[in-house]
């Protein structure tokens, strides 16, 4: 699924590709608080699912190199939005 709400149902993580690449985002249920959660380039943020207790976000990173299709597996914390603290699972 292209986007996922929370388990509350109080908000929405979705992929945007409003700046060229696929990054993530969250925004509340009522339209509002939009916010850009991943700002990477050269790589796409696959389809959101959320941790159980909505703090952070599962997803895909794969490069945009069309040739490449391998990806890793990348949690991200919600309440820092910054893509420095997304890690890569082993």
């Amino acid at each position: 699924a292209p986007a996922a709400w929370s388990p509350d149902g109080r908000r929405l993580a979705f992929k945007t590709s409003t700046f060229g690449s696929n990054k993530l985002a969250v925004i509340n249920a009522d339209g509002t608080g939009e916010t850009l959660l991943t700002r990477t380039f050269f790589f796409s943020e696959g389809p959101p699912a959320w941790s159980p207790d909505g703090s952070k976000l599962l997803y895909r990173r794969t490069p945009q190199n069309p040739l490449v299709q391998n990806a890793d597996t990348w949690v991200l914390d919600i309440a820092a939005s910054a893509v420095t603290t997304s890690r890569a699972i082993p």
